[in-house]
């Protein structure tokens, strides 16, 4: 039996060596990865809406003074799963849709596959861009539209130098960042994440979270937000627009660069205290317990909810 099990040892070690001769370390670590690229492109001419369909992967959306609308995806991926990558530029009428996926299926072994998607479009106005993720980052630069729509799964969300009539968008879970944005009506949904608007000009704005803090830095907007728990910062200049803020469990902080002319701050709670850095102020408490500070006439009326959490007005 002894015999046996020395055979059996001796066999496996030359297995071993056979299997180190035939892949190197390197390559057992990369999981056979290779670099991949791949390109489509398409005459834009007449087309006045672009849909996103896009699997797991970051993307990447940028102007091009092109007329074309040119879709690349780039990186590193296992050979074996080359043929399983999927780029479609697919027209109907005036609109385009992008497909980006990737079908993995079942794999033995390490496996990789780390793709980027850059897609570069007419800098002109569109009519409506309509982008539809899975999991991944999404980067958005430069763009104007009359609508834009965001549904995404997982993954943080990046727009700057946005021009938009209607900007709607809805994320399971990832951190969203608006930075000068100009539009009509802004309307965020974020189930878990953090929310930051800056620089933001709208008519309205309104946010609605699950679990995640909420900052409007320097944007000029009536606001609306409310969230399950996490804290809301109000930085701007002055007040000079209506706010409602309401978070179950967070504090909420305004900060402003001048003392309000004329602001109603009217802040109800559950339990949490009023901390208010400016004075000369009129100061009261209604039948219900809502605590009013007043600043000159009082005409941008600001309300504030919170179960539990304090309500800070300071100079920033």
């Amino acid at each position: 039996m002894r015999n046996w099990i020395v055979v059996a040892l001796i066999l496996i070690v030359i297995g071993l060596i056979g299997m180190t001769s035939s892949f190197s370390i390197e390559g057992l670590l990369s999981g056979g990865a290779e670099q991949y690229s791949k390109e489509e492109t398409l005459d834009a001419a007449d087309v006045k809406e672009i849909q996103f369909e896009v699997g797991s992967m970051d993307m990447e959306i940028v102007p091009s003074s092109s007329d074309m609308i040119r879709a690349k995806i780039s990186g590193d991926a296992s050979k074996k799963f080359h043929d399983n990558i999927i780029l479609k530029l697919e027209r109907d009428g005036d609109r385009v849709k992008i497909i980006a996926d990737t079908d993995e299926g079942f794999s033995i072994g390490f496996s990789v596959m780390n793709l980027d998607l850059r897609v570069e479009i007419p800098a002109r106005k569109w009519e409506e861009l309509m982008l539809d993720t899975g999991s991944g980052n999404m980067d958005v630069k430069d763009i104007a539209a009359e609508v834009i729509r965001v549904n995404g799964g997982s993954g943080d969300f990046t727009v700057e130098g946005i021009e938009v009539d209607q900007f709607i968008a809805e994320l399971g879970s990832g951190e969203f960042d608006l930075r000068e944005l100009k539009a009509a009506n802004v309307e965020v949904k974020v189930n878990s994440g953090n929310t930051t608007f800056k620089q933001v000009t709208a008519s309205k704005i309104a946010i609605e979270g699950g679990s995640g803090n909420v900052e409007l830095i320097d944007s000029d907007a009536e606001l609306k937000a409310s969230i399950s728990s996490g804290n809301i910062t109000v930085e701007l200049d002055e007040i000079q627009h209506a706010m409602n803020l309401e978070t179950g469990s967070g504090n909420v902080t305004i900060a402003t660069d001048k003392k309000p002319e004329s602001a109603r701050i009217k802040f109800n709670h559950g339990s949490g205290d009023l901390y208010n850095d400016w004075n000369d102020t009129d100061e009261s408490i209604d039948g219900d317990d809502t605590k009013n500070v007043t600043f000159g006439d009082g005409d941008a009326v600001v309300q504030v909810r919170t179960g539990s959490g304090n309500l800070t007005l300071e100079h920033r």
